[in-house]
């Protein structure tokens, strides 16, 4: 095949053709190439453009997208009809080709002769496991994100914390790593997050290092009393969480709607220490654990419309989430739990939009302790509080309203633009079902973003604040919990 200089894309191969759509005659067309005889023919000739082919081997049709005054639509015709011959001529643009004549004239011919180094460009094995970390991307503070609700479009602003992040991609796209440094409740703590989605299922690790104190649970069955302190000093009892997670993002998508159905396991380890007083020979005996593991198994399907590009949710949709949590080291004591959690949205006023949601968690058996795994908090609730609202049957509803807000044109050239901001009004109310302990405790506040783009980079960045009332009948049994809570939030997008 002679060298030409044209725009190849979706390559495929069609019986004994190379297929590809070119825009060789000034718009993009389908071509193949003869891979015996070398001879390049048109196999679509379109007006104004086509994308997207997939040839039906079996019905002998070809399907494709055609891009007419209402865009591109669906379109077929014969996957064996009658294609064109290609002439030598290639279709130039007169204005760039005049921009190029004029840009090669001032170049020194001597640059055109130049015999490139080749010496460099040496023929050797790709080794995965070599460039598996490459950084592309920092932070001068700490964030986390949730890969699984990211993929279900389950919307949430994320808190930060004063402190630093860096994100690695290996060149496949196949491998994600997150390191974190967070000064937070006046504690040092590090994060760790590493993803490999090359192979199914997809594998996630996850390690938290003294984010909070680790909670010291006790239980006296002399007594018939527990309770669970956290220490109140930055510097004591640091909290190790780790966890494995393995799972499917099975993708459903058609007729302008996002499906899917990820089935997920996990297993955690958390350092929370127990310690259980029982009655041994008219004395008293302390059986203690420095540990705990937990396994979780869970399902969750979501059907989602697309999100408008000028509103923050999906127009319509909703996702459902059940599982099961348990523990491995401490089920004498601690009982299976079982939860159940829907969220969806509705359109809002021109393209503002709700968002509602309800999580319930219950213990399978009537066991004294409950696992720790599954936050049940309003958002309000921070610090220790946060960690110990814990009961063993509760409910967490949630509502929040998204408005966006058009700021006009603010910028700095190249280094700031301010694409919108977001106000989001929120209240979270959550109930203890526990025989003696009941009550209630809600968070009503909201969330003031701002999307930005910095430097001229290609990804999208939220940073903005978090402003909350808290109040209930529980909230004055959580240590350390004040009435009014403010946060830093930020998110980035790198798609």
């Amino acid at each position: 095949m002679p060298e030409e200089h044209v725009n190849l894309s979706e390559i495929g191969k069609y019986k004994n053709h190379i297929m590809y759509v070119s825009d060789r005659d000034g718009v993009d067309d389908l071509y193949g190439t003869d891979i015996a005889t070398g001879e390049t023919r048109r196999f679509l000739s379109t007006p104004y453009g086509m994308e997207s082919y997939v040839f039906d081997t079996a019905g002998g049709k070809l399907y494709f997208s055609k891009l007419g005054t209402k865009g591109y639509l669906p379109h077929v015709s014969l996957g064996d009809g009658e294609t064109l011959p290609v002439t030598d001529s290639i279709w130039r643009n007169p204005i760039t080709e005049e921009i190029t004549r004029t840009a090669r004239s001032q170049i020194p011919d001597s640059l055109f002769a130049r015999e490139p180094d080749t010496s460099s460009f040496v023929k050797k094995r790709y080794c995965k496991a070599g460039h598996i970390f490459n950084i592309h991307s920092w932070a001068p503070f700490y964030f986390d994100t949730d890969n699984l609700r990211t993929l279900s479009f389950d919307a949430l602003n994320e808190t930060a914390s004063i402190g630093a992040a860096v994100w690695s991609q290996n060149h496949l796209g196949t491998a994600q790593t997150m390191l974190g440094y967070f000064y937070k409740n006046k504690r040092h703590g590090g994060a760790f997050r590493f993803t490999y989605s090359g192979l199914y299922p997809v594998i996630e690790l996850n390690a938290k290092f003294n984010s909070r104190a680790f909670i010291r649970n006790t239980l006296d069955l002399i007594e018939k009393e527990t309770s669970s302190t956290m220490s109140e000093s930055p510097y004591r009892d640091p909290s190790l969480q780790i966890s494995l997670s393995a799972y499917v993002p099975f993708a459903f998508n058609y007729g302008g709607w996002s499906r899917g159905l990820i089935p997920q396991v996990s297993a955690g380890f958390s350092n929370d220490r127990y310690e259980i007083i029982t009655a041994i020979d008219g004395g008293k005996m302390y059986e203690r654990y420095r540990y705990v593991v937990n396994f979780t198994a869970s399902l969750r399907y979501y059907q989602m419309r697309q999100t408008p590009v000028a509103a923050v949710y999906p127009e319509y949709g909703f996702g459902i989430e059940a599982g099961l949590a348990g523990t491995g080291n401490m089920r004498r004591y601690i009982g299976d739990r079982v939860y159940g959690y829907v969220y969806g949205y509705l359109p809002g006023i021109a393209n503002q939009g709700i968002k509602l949601s309800a999580l319930h968690v219950r213990n399978l058996q009537e066991k004294p302790l409950a696992i720790g795994s599954i936050s049940l908090a309003p958002r309000g609730l921070s610090g220790n509080a946060q960690a110990l609202f814990n009961p063993s049957c509760g409910t967490l509803a949630t509502a929040d309203y998204a408005a966006p807000v058009y700021l006009g044109d603010i910028s700095i050239p190249g280094i700031l633009y301010f694409k919108r901001a977001v106000l989001t009004p929120f209240f979270d109310i959550a109930f203890s079902h526990d025989r003696g302990n009941g009550g209630e405790c809600f968070s009503a506040g909201g969330d003031i973003t701002f999307e930005v783009h910095i430097f001229n980079l290609p990804y999208s960045f939220s940073v903005g604040t978090r402003l909350a009332y808290n109040g209930g009948s529980l909230l004055a049994r959580l240590p350390g919990t004040d009435r009014f809570y403010a946060g830093f939030l930020f998110s980035a997008s790198f798609d």
